[in-house]
């Protein structure tokens, strides 16, 4: 049987490869990828807790929300009645002007 140089010895370490340094650099990344992820779960576990901080923040969203369209409204209403009042005015000024003329003719 003739030795094949593409078959590798799994007894035997390569010269140009350190299988340790790569067992040991793969251990230390999935040691900080396990402590990363825990510090996320511990997060999401503190946040779900307490709904009503979530809660709390839906109202408080919706309360301006709801202010900001309030006050949106109260302006375009006050504009409406400064509107209605400016033809108020221009028809009793209208009216005055008609009556005075009037009397004027029956008179």
């Amino acid at each position: 049987m003739t030795s094949n140089p593409l078959l590798v010895d799994p007894t035997k370490q390569a010269k140009h490869f350190d299988s340790a340094a790569m067992l040991s650099a793969f251990e230390a990344g999935a040691k900080e990828d396990q402590e990363e992820t825990e510090a996320i779960l511990a997060q999401f576990d503190s946040l779900s807790q307490d709904p009503q901080l979530w809660a709390d923040a839906r109202i408080t969203r919706t309360t301006e929300n709801e202010r900001g369209e309030l006050t949106r409204e109260s302006e375009q209403l006050r504009e409406i009645e400064q509107a209605q009042e400016l033809g108020r005015t221009k028809l009793a000024s209208f009216m005055d002007t008609f009556k005075g003329a009037f009397k004027a003719l029956l008179g």
